[in-house]
């Protein structure tokens, strides 16, 4: 098992009911935040539990300069839209490299846009150093 950071999770078994913005931003300014230079970061979602009830699910990566509302900063990637049926627990949405410029504003965060209203469904999201950790981390519940 991996250890994660916890100031880089972005959603821990997060509910998505309707559109959201991720639990937790990271604010790349924070002097605790060691991430040596050149080394890659990745970006990890996946479904903790099963989505019911809505229709589809965006993921949206956004960085902004303020924590909050970061759906209105700029975006840096987005996925397509993924039907509700795919999103079962264990899906793995995502792992990408993150985009270099992705702390040229402060702060960094993901936007949920869905369509239909989901009833059930929780998102983990977090960024970690590719090289050091597979899809499967795991977060110690503290």
């Amino acid at each position: 098992m991996a250890i994660m950071d916890a100031k880089l999770e972005l959603s821990d078994a997060q509910a998505i009911t309707g559109d959201a913005q991720s639990t937790n931003v990271i604010d790349w300014n924070d002097t605790d935040l060691e991430m040596g230079t050149g080394t890659p970061l990745y970006l990890n979602i996946v479904v903790g539990t099963t989505f019911a009830g809505g229709t589809s699910l965006q993921f949206k990566l956004y960085t902004h300069s303020s924590g909050t509302s970061i759906q209105s900063g700029t975006l840096l990637y987005e996925t397509p839209a993924i039907v509700q049926a795919t999103l079962v627990s264990g899906y793995k949405v995502l792992r990408m490299p993150l985009p270099a410029n992705v702390d040229d504003l402060q702060f960094t965060g993901l936007f949920y846009d869905d369509t239909g209203a989901f009833s059930a469904g929780t998102i983990d999201a977090w960024i970690d150093f590719g090289s050091q950790s597979s899809h499967d981390t795991q977060v110690a519940q503290s």
